[in-house]
């Protein structure tokens, strides 16, 4: 679920949670009374929608989709709805019926003073000796648990604010990345650039008659006043350099 629907929905009063993990067939609403009355009306009405269309001579091959449209039309009302949320003691929260709802779900019952408390609390122990007896019987026995995952988000203002954080660690990302690109850019203009001077400078070095010879020091050349022209000792007293330095001047 995106952050603009919960937003949107909390700005419209309407408050969204999610159910933890494995925990939905305990704490489910829907499955409370109004899934519990779709069932009960689709199997009598099915029947209904098909002798319809019998004696009307038409196909019954919609009549479970009409039905299921009918049911649900009358199972899935409003208050019917908030009844179911109010008996699985979620809304208006009720810790006391969660956790009886819990406890129930688990085998446990509590031992009381009525003789329904009674009742569940020695069903509870025979329950629990015949799990130990068929424990014992098996020759290999697997055992498991139902786990919840810890630090999930589940309340909107949460998720919102975790959305929030996860959009500002990608904008940072993404700014770091901008940041790495451009200095890659110039770093690469940089290099380009003393590439440049390197080669011109090389130029400059080298031998304008013969193209060979490069200046490495010494007095033997012959340089003009510039430094930008020069001819090695080999090639300075030829006919060639003296037209070439007349030229470059």
């Amino acid at each position: 679920m995106s952050t603009e629907t919960l937003q949107r929905a909390l700005s419209l009063d309407v408050f969204l949670f999610f159910l933890v993990s494995n925990a939905s067939h305990v704490f489910q609403p829907l499955d409370a009374a109004p899934f519990g009355c779709f069932h009960r009306t689709l199997r009598v009405y099915n029947d209904q929608y098909v002798w319809d269309a019998l004696m009307t001579g038409e196909s019954t091959r919609d009549a479970l989709l009409a039905t299921a449209y009918h049911c649900e039309r009358r199972s899935f009302t409003p208050s019917l709805v908030k009844r179911a949320f109010k008996t699985t003691g979620l809304w208006p929260f009720d810790s006391a019926v969660v956790l009886a709802r819990a406890r129930e779900n688990l085998g446990i019952a509590d031992d009381g003073s009525s003789a329904r408390a009674q009742a569940a609390a020695m069903a509870s122990e025979v329950l629990a000796e015949a799990r130990k007896r068929v424990a014992s019987g098996k020759r290999r026995v697997s055992g498991g648990s139902t786990v919840v995952q810890r630090g999930t988000i589940h309340y909107p203002y949460n998720l919102i604010k975790a959305a929030r954080e996860k959009a500002a660690e990608v904008a940072a990302a993404a700014e770091e990345r901008r940041k790495t690109t451009v200095a890659r850019a110039e770093k690469a203009v940089a290099k380009t650039k003393d590439d440049q001077t390197a080669a011109v400078r090389r130029l400059e070095l080298t031998c304008r008659v013969c193209s060979l010879t490069r200046n490495r020091g010494g007095q033997a050349w012959l340089v003009c006043h510039c430094g930008r022209w020069r001819a090695c000792p080999r090639c300075k007293s030829t006919q060639t350099a003296s037209s070439s330095i007349a030229a470059h001047n």
